[in-house]
C-alpha cells in the first residue's frame, strides 16, 4: 500500500472507530476499548505526519465524532479547532458541554498527546 492510500485508510479507520465510539456511549467498557483503538490510529496518523487529514473530520456530521477529532487535532491547528468547538459548544446537552470543556482545557494547557 502506498503512503497516500495508507493515510486515507487511517483517516477512514479513525472515522469508523469514532462512529462506533459515539454509538457506545452508555457502555463504558466498550467505549473505553474503542477509545484505545482510536488513540492507536491517531498515533499512526501522527507518525506519518498526517494530522492535516483530521481537519475534515472535525467537521463530521456526528458531533461526537467531530469532537473526538478536535481532541486530537487541536494541538496541530488550534485556531481552526477552537472555531469548530465554539460552534459545537452551542449544541444542547452533553455535546455542547463537552465542546466548551475542551476549549477550557486547551486554554489551561491541559491537553497534550506526547504519548
Amino acid at each position: 500500500m502506498d503512503e497516500v492510500s495508507k493515510k486515507q485508510s487511517l483517516i477512514k479507520n479513525f472515522i469508523e472507530l469514532c462512529e462506533r465510539w459515539s454509538e457506545a456511549q452508555g457502555d463504558s467498557s466498550r467505549a473505553n476499548k474503542l477509545h484505545g483503538e482510536i488513540h492507536s490510529v491517531f498515533k499512526s496518523i501522527r507518525e506519518l505526519d498526517f494530522l492535516d487529514g483530521l481537519e475534515k473530520v472535525i467537521h463530521h456530521d456526528n458531533h461526537l465524532v467531530a469532537m473526538k477529532a478536535c481532541l486530537y487535532y487541536i494541538s496541530h491547528d488550534s485556531k481552526t479547532t477552537i472555531k469548530r468547538l465554539e460552534i459545537l459548544s452551542k449544541c444542547p446537552g452533553i455535546e455542547g458541554f463537552a465542546a466548551q470543556h475542551l476549549i477550557d482545557q486547551w486554554k489551561k494547557g491541559e491537553i497534550n498527546y506526547d504519548y
